[in-house]
């Protein structure tokens, strides 16, 4: 199990951070100490430093183990789901091979973080399924949706929004397909909400206190960005089309955009990424055309992957009425995840929520069908 070479340097330099200072998400490359992984996705410098050290082992030994730990974990649990939610055995069986074809795709051609996207949606949704078919309140729906909530914040934090389209997925059935009272609703609404916040809650407060650490040791240090840049990613996005303009899909692009506007500018900071919305609305408002041939460009890839891996989902909504809140549910957790082709580029890495999704509704709009 790789991760891209950058990461895997930030990520022994995290490792020493943490050895010579015992402060998570402080890294140390051998001269100063600095925020871990800036503008990347912060989980990973929290939790391989912190495994590799307790269990004594390479941080080469820990990727493999907790990236497979996880593909496994999420493929057992999306089978099992399977189990319970389909039951037409043909169905069943064909969409459990579709699961584990995906769970092989990612371990042998994704890098590291984006296995998150895979496993998250693979995870959750054939159970909550299941659950939500019950179609009564129940603690073992409400203890689900705790342990769901969880899982969301901490996958958000190890690859930028993985878990949002399942949190939209889950809502969505929530609020219009389980038939239960509103008020128990509610409690489960909030108890969902709740506890993806409780993940949120404590990485912002690992992050608070690596910032009160760092400045106390330097009284100079900024705090450094905590998320994903948005308009760093949208302005290389238009590089996915060859052009005219010099934008590739290149980080070093946006860098030398940015430094030709503003030398003193330092990267992935708010003023960085003012910059860069700056201009790509100037590059929409100056050059409409090549936007609008860009947008429909990743749309079609889009497209493309949907007839894939939708494939029987769309033949069964063709010849039969499936039930709307499902439909709306599963539409939107496709659509949210398709934003980050549309925004940045349509590769099948940053897909793979979107690739996912699309997979679950194929099997599970055709059982559905094949059921009515």
């Amino acid at each position: 199990m790789e991760v891209m070479p950058c990461q895997y340097q930030l990520l022994h330099e995290a490792l020493s951070g943490y050895l010579k200072t015992g402060i998570p998400l402080v890294a140390y490359d051998g001269s100063v100490l600095k925020p871990a992984g800036v503008g990347d996705d912060i989980g990973i410098y929290y939790f391989i430093p912190k495994i590799t050290y307790t269990l004594g082992i390479s941080i080469d030994q820990c990727l493999k183990m907790f990236f497979v730990s996880i593909i496994l974990v999420s493929l057992f649990l999306g089978i099992f789901g399977y189990f319970l939610l389909i039951k037409k055995p043909g169905t069943r069986w064909v969409g459990i091979v579709e699961v584990i074809v995906l769970a092989c795709g990612s371990y042998f051609h994704l890098e590291g973080v984006y296995i998150i996207l895979f496993s998250i949606t693979i995870a959750i949704i054939p159970l909550f399924l299941y659950l939500s078919k019950g179609q009564r309140f129940s603690l073992s729906f409400a203890i689900f949706l705790l342990l769901s909530g969880l899982a969301i914040g901490v996958a958000n934090y190890l690859r930028s929004h993985a878990g949002t389209g399942v949190l939209i997925f889950m809502v969505m059935i929530l609020v219009f397909y389980v038939r239960i009272k509103w008020k128990q609703k509610l409690f489960l609404l909030m108890l969902l909400i709740t506890t993806v916040l409780t993940s949120i809650i404590y990485f912002e407060t690992l992050m608070n206190r690596r910032d009160v650490y760092l400045t106390n040791h330097d009284p100079s240090y900024k705090s450094a960005p905590r998320r994903h840049v948005l308009w760093h990613s949208a302005y290389i996005g238009f590089g996915f089309l060859n052009n005219e303009y010099g934008i590739k899909y290149k980080d070093e692009v946006a860098m030398e955009k940015v430094c030709s506007i503003a030398p003193k500018t330092t990267y992935l900071s708010q003023d960085y990424e003012e910059i860069l919305r700056h201009e790509v609305f100037k590059l929409i408002e100056a050059h409409p055309l090549f936007t609008v041939q860009t947008m429909f460009a990743k749309l079609g890839v889009i497209l493309f992957y949907l007839l894939l891996f939708g494939n029987v989902g769309l033949i069964a909504v063709a010849l039969r009425k499936i039930e709307w809140p499902l439909q709306i549910a599963f539409g939107s957790a496709m659509i949210f995840n398709s934003l980050f082709g549309i925004i940045a580029t349509p590769d099948y890495r940053y897909l793979m929520g979107f690739i996912s999704f699309a997979t679950l509704w194929g099997i599970i709009t055709f059982d559905e069908a094949i059921r009515a």
